[in-house]
């Protein structure tokens, strides 16, 4: 029989989710500071979302 295991990676699960706060939340304030018209379009969603999950699945 094969042995089950779970992993626990408590407060650790949440590092994607930061990043990808971290990374779409401070470009948009960086670029409306630095005045930009439509800052969403220097770094959409997608593509902060996209590296979130890069990095889950290259350190988890």
């Amino acid at each position: 029989m094969e042995k089950e295991t779970r992993k626990n990676y408590g407060a650790a699960g949440l590092l994607p989710l930061l990043i990808f706060l971290l990374l779409y939340v401070g470009c948009l304030a960086v670029f409306t500071i630095k005045g930009a018209k439509d800052p969403s379009s220097y770094m959409p969603r997608q593509v902060a979302i996209l590296i979130a999950l890069v990095f889950a699945l290259i350190f988890f």
